[in-house]
C-alpha cells in the first residue's frame, strides 16, 4: 500500500488558506486558473496598497505680500535647514509665489522674505508636523517713512 505524500504549502498560512478555499469549487480544469488568479491577487494587493505611502519629501510654499495684501514680485525669499544650517535662497515670481520642493520631512525648516530693505516674520516648519505641504503667506511691511 502506497501511502500519499501531503504537499507541502508555500507562502504565508493566510493566503495559502484562503487560495485553497477558492479553489476547491472549480473543476480539475479551472484549479489552474483559479490559483493563478489567487497568486495574482497576493501579488498585486501589496503592491496596490504601498503606493498609497505618503510622500518622501516636504513642499514649503506661499505667496509673499505687502501690508496691504498685494503681491510682491520679485521679493527674496530665504529657507533656513534648522538641523543642517544650510540656507537656500530664491524671488518670488510675478505674482508674489514661491515654493521650496524636496525638503527632509525630518529636519526642522525656517522662511522668510525680505524686500526694499524690509523682512517678513519668520515662520516655523517642525518635523515632528506630518504635513508634507505647508502653506507660509509671508507679509513684508512697507518701509518705515511710508
Amino acid at each position: 500500500m502506497k501511502r500519499k505524500r501531503k504537499k507541502k504549502r508555500t507562502g504565508s498560512p493566510l493566503t495559502s488558506h484562503r487560495c485553497d478555499e477558492a479553489v476547491k469549487g472549480f473543476g480539475r480544469g479551472g484549479r489552474r486558473i483559479a490559483a493563478l488568479l489567487c497568486l495574482m491577487l497576493v501579488c498585486i494587493v501589496p503592491s496596490v496598497s504601498a503606493s498609497k505611502k505618503k510622500p518622501l519629501t516636504k513642499t514649503i510654499h506661499g505667496q509673499v505680500l505687502n501690508s496691504a495684501n498685494q503681491p510682491i514680485a520679485g521679493a527674496a525669499v530665504e529657507l533656513t535647514d534648522v538641523t543642517t544650517g544650510k540656507k537656500r535662497g530664491i524671488y518670488a515670481d510675478g505674482s508674489g509665489n514661491y515654493e521650496f520642493t524636496g525638503l527632509n520631512p525630518h529636519d526642522d525648516y525656517q522662511v522668510k522674505a525680505a524686500y526694499n530693505n524690509q523682512e517678513s516674520e519668520v515662520r516655523h516648519a517642525s518635523s515632528l508636523d506630518d504635513t508634507y505641504v505647508l502653506v507660509f503667506n509671508l507679509t513684508v511691511p512697507a518701509p518705515s517713512g511710508q
